[in-house]
């Protein structure tokens, strides 16, 4: 067995016995923890005295006081002493532990107040203390199990297996969310499902993808394939800022893969007819006069109209309400390019995109700038059909 499947070990060897009794639920959850496992155990005596005596007394189905006071004996015995909850900042051990207080399905008191010390001693770790704040809100144990179970990766009753399941705090999406105009950032592999299918789908829905986690990011999807990192202990800092981001108050949902594809694959942009038209005229220009042209053409009769400026330094076009001015407009999209007379800095990029759901982002190539530009230009005209309808 592993180092790190032995902290684990040791801490749910812990939380199952930190309330001094112990079940058939949790005994049924470690003898298939320690029989995935066995492979890799070979020649432990603790695992296989620790099996031994788990067989034994699931033998009849019932488990009398002498046997519960020997297998908890053996137990102390494999951990040599027990300090429970157990003095640790291994977050492998915490899960561990967790692991053990959830495998029967309830949390006691006297469990919930040895959760809430181990999580104390890793406070410091923004999942710890997001757990730590939604243990204390939670008003059933239905909840607290939840929430233990998001956090642990424990999922025995649900699945069958015992393997390590991404741990995370994960939101419910609703079944009636709105994507328009959200910003979504995924972190880590969605198994099957390439990254450039995702962004497209998203794109469909009439929401954005962003690179990094802020306060204006709506959605964090975690994909599967995190949870190989997070056997590490390598959380990565996308979900961290989460964390961090939501325990300061910030509206953002934290939702696994299969949260995110099961409420959104069968979604479709409601506004997808007008996006399509503006995305088909539009196309793909290939230089400032053509995208002006194009723009200008779908600005007729509508509540949208486009200008141009120029100057030394730059020329460039931008979307506007009515007669709104360019500072003031209601939609400030605007498609910069700079001259290269000795106006750029070194290192800087010629091309600049601006849309009223992102901030300005530059670019190398026209070709670049210019699809950016259409996809700001889409939601702008969606938009205002949207206010129009």
């Amino acid at each position: 067995m592993g180092q790190l499947d032995f902290v684990r070990l040791k801490g749910i060897l812990s939380g199952i016995t930190t309330d001094k009794q112990i079940n058939e639920k949790e005994l049924l959850f470690l003898d298939a923890w320690l029989r995935d496992r066995l492979e890799y155990a070979a020649g432990d005596g603790d695992v296989t005295d620790l099996l031994q005596q788990i067989s034994d007394v699931l033998e009849d189905g019932v488990i009398t006081q002498e046997e519960m006071e020997d297998t908890l004996s053996l137990i102390d015995c494999i951990l040599e002493y027990r300090e429970n909850p157990p003095e640790t900042t291994s977050l492998q051990e915490v899960f561990g532990f967790i692991q053990g207080v959830v495998s029967d399905g309830i949390v006691t008191d006297k469990e919930l107040s040895n959760v809430l010390k181990i999580v104390a001693q890793n406070i410091h770790v923004p999942m710890c203390a997001l757990l730590a704040e939604r243990l204390k809100k939670a008003a059933t144990n239905d909840e607290k199990v939840a929430l233990l179970k998001s956090f642990s990766g424990h999922y025995f009753e649900e699945t069958g297996t015992t393997q390590n399941w991404s741990s995370f705090l994960s939101d419910n999406l609703p079944d009636d969310y709105d994507f328009q105009g959200k910003k979504v950032c995924f972190t880590g592999e969605v198994i099957g499902v390439p990254r450039s299918t995702l962004k497209s789908h998203l794109n469909k829905l009439g929401g954005l993808i962003t690179k990094t986690v802020s306060k204006n990011t709506d959605i964090l999807v975690v994909g599967d394939g995190c949870s190989k990192g997070w056997i590490q202990s390598n959380y990565g800092t996308k979900l961290d800022s989460a964390c961090k981001l939501k325990l300061s108050g910030v509206e953002l949902l934290i939702v696994s893969a299969d949260e995110w594809i099961s409420k959104s694959h069968n979604r479709i942009d409601p506004l997808l007819g007008v996006r399509s038209k503006v995305q088909a005229i539009f196309g793909s220009p290939v230089s400032m006069d053509e995208a002006f042209d194009k723009a200008k053409q779908l600005c007729e009769n509508s509540p949208l109209s486009v200008i141009r400026y120029r100057d030394e330094a730059y020329e460039g076009m931008a979307i506007i309400r009515g007669s709104e001015s360019y500072m003031r407009g209601e939609f400030a999209l605007a498609l910069i390019e700079h001259r290269d007379d000795g106006y750029e800095l070194e290192g800087s990029k010629p091309w600049a995109v601006s849309g009223e759901t992102q901030g300005t982002v530059n670019y190398s190539k026209s070709r670049s700038a210019f699809d950016k530009f259409g996809e700001h230009l889409a939601r702008a005209f969606a938009a205002c059909s949207q206010t129009t309808d």
